[in-house]
C-alpha cells in the first residue's frame, strides 16, 4: 500500500519533496495518537523515507504492529471508505456498461435471434448511396439486407455447424440439386434510417422443424437493428421453398437440414430464456437504484423555484 498517490482534494501536484510531505503527515497523525501508541510505530521504522509503508528500514525488520497501525492511518485518512452515493454510482455504471455492450444480444436474443459470427449480416455500414430523394434509406435496400443476411445464415451452417455436409449446405444457395427459392417476403418498416449508421441483420426459425415433418418450405423471421438508434428499424417475414432443380419442382426439406435446424430451434429457445432473464436482472438493478434514491417513502420532490410561489 502506498501513501503517495498524487494530489488530493484539488491540491497542487507535489514536487520532489513528496516523501517529506508524507513523513510530516504521518508524524502529525502519530502525535494525535499519543506517546503510548506512537512508540511501537517508530521502533525500527524510518518515517522520513518516501512511502516507507510496507518496507523495512535499514536498521531492522518492520514490526508487525507497524504494518497494521500505519495501514489503518492511511486507509482512514487518505483512502476513506466509499460513500453510499459512490456505491450507487458504481452500480449504475455496471448497468450502463451492460446496456452499452449487450444491447444487440438482449434486443435480438429476447426474441430468439442468435447473434455473433456469420449468423446474419453484422456490423454492416449504411452507405450514402442507399438513401433516396426523401433522405432516408430506400425501402428496396431493406430487401437486399434481408437477402444478404439469409444467405449468410444458411452458409454459416456449412462452415461452422455441419462442415461434414458443407458442400450440400452451399448447394442450397445454387441452382444445382436441392436449393432454396424465396417464395414471399413481407417487410415492416419501423422508422426511416439515414446515413451514417451501421446495422445488424438477423434471421431465425419461426416454427420448429418438428411441427411439420413433410414441410416443403422454411418460415423465417428477420430484423434489422440500427446501431445509432439501438432499436429495430425493420422486420421481415419470409417463406422460403425447397426446390429440386433436377425434377424440377418443390421438394421436402432434406434430412440433413432438418437435423441441424432442430438443434438451432433449441438454441433459439435457450437464447430467449437467457436474454429475458438478463433483462429482468438489469431491470431489478435499476429498480433497486430507484428505491435507494428517489423512490422512497421519505422522498420529497424538488420543484425548484416553483416551491416558493
Amino acid at each position: 500500500m502506498r501513501c503517495e498517490s498524487g494530489p488530493l482534494h484539488g491540491e497542487a501536484p507535489h514536487d520532489d519533496t513528496s516523501g517529506q510531505d508524507t513523513a510530516d503527515f504521518m508524524t502529525r497523525r502519530l502525535d494525535e495518537l499519543g506517546t503510548s501508541q506512537a512508540a511501537p510505530l517508530t521502533r525500527g521504522f524510518s518515517l522520513h523515507q518516501p512511502c516507507g509503508i510496507g518496507k523495512a528500514s535499514a536498521e531492522g525488520g518492520m514490526h508487525q504492529s507497524v504494518t497494521g497501525a500505519v495501514s489503518e492511518l492511511c486507509h482512514d485518512s487518505v483512502f476513506p471508505a466509499p460513500s453510499p452515493i459512490a456505491a450507487m454510482v458504481s452500480d449504475a455504471g455496471v448497468v450502463l456498461r451492460a446496456l452499452a455492450t449487450e444491447w444487440r444480444q438482449l434486443t435480438a436474443g429476447s426474441e430468439g435471434f442468435l447473434t455473433g459470427g456469420r449468423r446474419g449480416l453484422e456490423d454492416q455500414k449504411v452507405v450514402w448511396g442507399e438513401m433516396d430523394s426523401f433522405a432516408h434509406v430506400n425501402n428496396v435496400v431493406y430487401t437486399r439486407y434481408a437477402e444478404s443476411s439469409r444467405v449468410n445464415w444458411v452458409t454459416h451452417f456449412a462452415t461452422h455447424v455441419d462442415p461434414r455436409r458443407g458442400k450440400q449446405w452451399l448447394e442450397l444457395m445454387q441452382p444445382k440439386t436441392v436449393g432454396l427459392i424465396l417464395k414471399s417476403l413481407t417487410t415492416e418498416f419501423k422508422f426511416p434510417m439515414t446515413y451514417p449508421d451501421s446495422i445488424s441483420v438477423y434471421h431465425k426459425l419461426r416454427v420448429s422443424p418438428d411441427a411439420s415433418p413433410k414441410a416443403t418450405s422454411l418460415l423465417l423471421d428477420g430484423m434489422v437493428l440500427s446501431h445509432n438508434h439501438r432499436r429495430i428499424a425493420a422486420r421481415f417475414y419470409e417463406d422460403v421453398s425447397f426446390y429440386d432443380y433436377r425434377v424440377p419442382g418443390k421438394t421436402q426439406m432434406p434430412g440433413f437440414v432438418r437435423q441441424v435446424l432442430i438443434q438451432i430451434w433449441k438454441q433459439q429457445e435457450a437464447e430467449t430464456l437467457r436474454a429475458r432473464t438478463r433483462i429482468l436482472e438489469l431491470a431489478a438493478a435499476v429498480e433497486q437504484l430507484e428505491k435507494a434514491t428517489w423512490d422512497r417513502a421519505d422522498a420529497v420532490e424538488d420543484t425548484g423555484s416553483a416551491a416558493g410561489r
